[in-house]
């Protein structure tokens, strides 16, 4: 039976009811963070979910004085698995764009990181 960590998704079916625009992101910020808070993955968008090291060593069989290889890290692949589903939950409650300026993001945070940014230049700019 394969575990229910790397194989389900909370956010799977949710929905944000209204899409980022340039008006509204109070609002989307609410909604998105309250989803994310009830799903336990808020630490991926704030970045105090790291990503653990891609690869580690591992020693081979019986050799006592052999060099250990580099394997990939499945703690890595986990965390990747789950930053990449809330990436793709980011990005499906944008507005075309918002999209547009943020789909270029590698990692959840760094979408979450470029909204901001925009958003506070917005309002700093309404500010003066």
């Amino acid at each position: 039976m394969a575990s229910s960590n790397s194989s389900s998704n909370p956010l799977l079916g949710v929905q944000v009811t209204e899409k980022l625009t340039r008006q509204n992101h109070g609002m989307w910020s609410a909604q998105v963070l309250a989803i994310l808070r009830g799903a336990r993955l808020e630490r991926y968008v704030n970045g105090k979910a790291t990503a653990p090291p891609e690869e580690i060593d591992e020693k081979k069989g019986d050799i006592k004085d052999g060099a250990p290889v580099k394997v990939s890290n499945p703690a890595y692949e986990e965390w990747f698995a789950t930053d990449q589903q809330v990436l793709g939950f980011l990005l499906t409650s944008l507005s075309r764009d918002i999209l547009a300026q943020v789909a270029t993001a590698r990692t959840s945070a760094e979408a979450w990181k470029t909204i901001t940014d925009m958003f506070a230049s917005h309002t700093r700019a309404r500010a003066t």
